[in-house]
């Protein structure tokens, strides 16, 4: 599958890498269940656009779908440390 080469494909169209395009990209990996995946999305997110409250809610959603609730926690801990407290509920 083509998910790990999103950057490749919107360079090559000359179009930008939003954080839009990086959700996308993010959601499809979870979608799967492929954690490795979605996390390696968050990673580069970080270099070369801002993940926003749904990049870190998604991410929490494949934890919270794979009965991680911790890691789902801490993906929202991160959240905060990143100023995105206050866009993410985490009730």
């Amino acid at each position: 599958m083509v998910l790990s080469s999103g950057r490749h494909v919107t360079q090559a169209a000359g179009l930008p890498v939003t954080t839009a395009a990086w959700n996308t990209l993010l959601n499809a990996h979870v979608q799967r269940g492929d954690e490795a995946g979605a996390c390696g999305v968050l990673e580069r997110m970080t270099g070369s656009a801002a993940p926003d409250r749904y990049s870190y809610a998604t991410l929490a959603k494949l934890y919270s779908r794979l009965g991680r609730l911790n890691e789902a926690n801490r993906v929202l801990q991160q959240a905060t440390a990143a100023g995105k407290a206050d866009t993410v509920d985490n009730r």
